[in-house]
């Protein structure tokens, strides 16, 4: 799993977490309401299977460090960076990185621009099929993630209309801004 762990791989990772928790949310719902078939996509899963080495579904700290240590990438601190990098793609805060993290932390811009991804999350995401995604969608949708009031904070970053909701629009040039960095 090693030598899959490529220098960009690692930096999308890691800006994954620099990210702001609605531009993560906004990837990870990408990657959990849309069916991905592309070889990038295949790839992705069969590192994080070969990174998975005891078959439980999650990528824990020693298993990320010593897939790090066997890339030569982490500079010999594999397990303080892979405590680090799995800090910041641990969205659930769980300790261990799902499938969908690391899809949503990995992946390239490609996966992300995807117009029929994003409007089935979109749409996944709207739960009354307004057209808008509230607040307290996203924290439907996120149970334990965000607060209201957290929600309403990082909304006022791309709610260009002001309506204190997230429109199709929006939603784009989140994950597009999400993307790009």
């Amino acid at each position: 799993a090693g030598s899959f762990l490529d220098a960009l791989l690692l930096q999308r990772m890691r800006r994954f977490g620099e990210r702001t928790k609605l531009q993560r949310m906004a990837m990870a719902s990408m990657v959990a309401f849309t069916s991905f078939h592309s070889a990038e996509a295949k790839a992705l899963q069969e590192l994080f299977l070969a990174l998975d080495k005891d078959g439980s579904g999650e990528v824990c700290v020693t298993e990320l460090a010593a897939a790090l240590r066997g890339s030569s990438l982490s500079g010999g601190g594999g397990a303080c960076d892979a405590e680090e990098l799995l800090a910041g793609v641990d969205s659930a805060k769980h300790g261990t990185m799902s499938f969908s993290e690391f899809l949503a932390a990995a992946a390239s811009q490609t996966l992300f621009a995807d117009p029929d991804g994003c409007r089935q999350a979109f749409d996944a995401l709207d739960a009354d099929g307004d057209g808008r995604i509230t607040p307290e969608e996203l924290c439907e949708a996120f149970p334990g993630v965000f607060h209201v009031d957290e929600v309403r904070g990082e909304l006022r970053s791309c709610d260009v209309n002001g309506d204190g909701a997230v429109d199709y629009a929006e939603f784009r040039g989140l994950l597009q801004g999400a993307s790009a960095a």
